[in-house]
Order: C-alpha cells, then structure tokens, then sequence
C-alpha cells in the first residue's frame, strides 16, 4: 500500500487539507462561529482519519502525524468555547441572506484575450 500514489492513506490526508482549508474559510472569512464549531468536529474526525490510516500503514508516520491530532482537539475545545460566549449566539448552520458568506469573483475572467502562439491578439 505504499508504492500506490492513490493510496488510502494520501487521499484521507488529501480529504483532510480539503476540510481543513473549508473550515478557514468559514472560521477566518466568513466569519460563522457556529458554522465554524460544527466544521471543526469534521475537521477533528479527517485529522484522526488520516493519523489512523497512516499508523496502519507506517506507524512511525501516524506517530509523526499525532500531534497534529492533539492540537485539533484543542483548537476544536476552544472553537466550540468561543462559539458559546459570544453572544448573540450564532446558527450551527449558514443562514441564506446573513451577509456572510465570502463573495466569489473572477477577476481575471474579463481580462482574456484569445491570443496565437506568438502571444500576439488574433484577428479572427
């Protein structure tokens, strides 16, 4: 299992940096604490995958990994907590119309111009 690059183990670390980025988004963005507490369980359960299937495989890699699992259950200790004391407390879930959610833009998407290979604009 660790001459396959699409092994079980990469893809639950893959599946886990996936989350872990989501869960910043929501947390340092868009700022839904509550959305935030239920994302860092998930979180904390992709961690824990990752460490288990890794242990299995190499354990020295699951033991090198395990930290990072120690420092989630914290994080996801004190997300919950700071979710709890401000008050108003916010949903659990994202509300539609909140004014929360990170807006998506192409920035780049009107600045193309079909070029040719020589990089000059075609006439077409």
């Amino acid at each position: 299992q660790t001459e396959r690059l699409c092994s079980a183990p990469l893809l639950s670390m893959i599946l886990h940096l996936c989350i872990g980025d989501t869960w910043n988004t929501i947390t340092n963005t868009e700022k839904r604490l509550g959305v935030s507490a239920i994302g860092c369980v998930v979180v904390w359960i992709s961690v824990w995958n990752a460490i288990i299937r890794y242990y299995k495989v190499i354990p020295l890699a699951g033991k090198i990994l395990a930290p990072s699992g120690v420092w989630i259950s914290i994080a996801t200790v004190l997300t919950y907590s700071i979710w709890r004391i401000n008050t108003p407390v916010q949903p659990l879930w994202p509300v539609k119309g909140d004014g929360k959610s990170a807006s998506f833009k192409w920035s780049n998407l009107g600045q193309l111009q079909p070029t040719s290979i020589a990089g000059k604009a075609s006439t077409e």
